[in-house]
């Protein structure tokens, strides 16, 4: 398992990380979500991270101890890959949809 972390740094990045941190504690699959911007305690987390970073720049870190990272392209090339196995299976790149609807049949 790879724990998951966010790390911010500027006045913007910062705020937004402060609000996602605080909506995110509320679910039950983030209960364990910490939130620091406590440069000393980001730095025992992520020293290289911190290594030479000037110290009056604002920053920000979540951590997810329990949380993984997950690679979405890799999920989405083995989705491509099986669903190529079929003859119903069609991929469209680079199209502008303007209308979609469900057939009949619910697909």
């Amino acid at each position: 398992m790879v724990l998951h972390m966010s790390f911010v740094c500027g006045d913007d990045k910062v705020n937004y990380l402060r609000k996602r941190y605080a909506a995110l504690q509320h679910s039950t699959l983030f209960r364990s979500i910490e939130y620091s911007e406590n440069t000393n305690q980001i730095k025992q987390l992520v020293p290289l991270v911190m290594d030479g970073r000037d110290a009056v720049q604002k920053v920000a870190a979540t951590r997810m101890p329990l949380g993984t990272d997950v690679n979405f392209g890799v999920i989405t090339h083995q989705l491509v890959a099986a669903l190529s196995q079929s003859d119903k299976f069609a991929l469209n790149l680079k199209h502008e949809v303007h209308d979609i609807k469900r057939n009949a049949d619910n697909t």
